[in-house]
């Protein structure tokens, strides 16, 4: 019992400093951003991280939650896997046809927000793929891997930093337009399925 609580108390420990580094490397964007780009795009940029969210409580439907709680109780770890592949298959799916109604309704969209094109279709991207990523960070906790589910959050938000300093150090006119803040949360998105793909073989 001891041992367990031991081992249970550094996982929970684990998961605390992995939020709260991802919430400190996220901060420094803030006053970057806030420095390097006008009131009026930086404002942009709030709106677009106010609708991302919200898409994904939407998306999701739950079921990151139901897998964490009902993967414990799967008897055989076939019905584990069968549980894991039906969760993500469906959340997958949702999350693509999400994405494809972006890519269709881009223009109409952004004429909608006062965005570009290029913005709706990225979002629309984020909010994808960070969808296909819930259910295999919900995986990795319910099988304890603190340390992994640390890894892959805490260098998303790196990714996220580092590429968005760089687009708006280097890209002459970057300033103004809040498409490269998203290609750069884009980026960080992918890097974390690929970070995960081990885990969900």
């Amino acid at each position: 019992m001891a041992s367990h609580l031991h081992k249970l108390a550094s996982q929970t420990a684990i998961y605390g400093i992995s939020a709260i580094l991802s919430k400190f490397i996220n901060y420094l964007l803030t006053p970057y951003l806030t420095r390097v780009m006008p009131m009026d795009a930086y404002g942009q940029v709030t709106l677009l991280y106010a609708i991302i969210p919200f898409a994904n409580v939407i998306l999701t439907m739950g079921l990151a939650t139901g897998y964490f709680r009902y993967a414990s109780k799967c008897e055989t770890i076939q019905d584990k896997k069968q549980l894991y592949t039906t969760t993500w298959s469906a959340v997958s799916f949702v999350s693509i046809l999400c994405f494809l109604l972006f890519w269709g309704m881009q223009h109409s969209l952004g004429e909608l927000f006062a965005l570009a094109p290029g913005c709706i279709v990225a979002m629309g991207g984020i909010i994808m793929l960070d969808n296909m990523n819930a259910i295999p960070l919900a995986a990795l906790r319910e099988q304890r891997k603190a340390v992994y589910y640390t890894v892959v959050n805490v260098t998303n938000e790196i990714v996220n930093v580092v590429a968005c300093i760089l687009f708006y150090t280097y890209i002459p006119g970057a300033s103004t337009n809040p498409f490269w803040v998203l290609l750069a949360n884009l980026i960080a998105s992918a890097v974390s399925l690929l970070l995960l793909l081990p885990n969900m073989v």
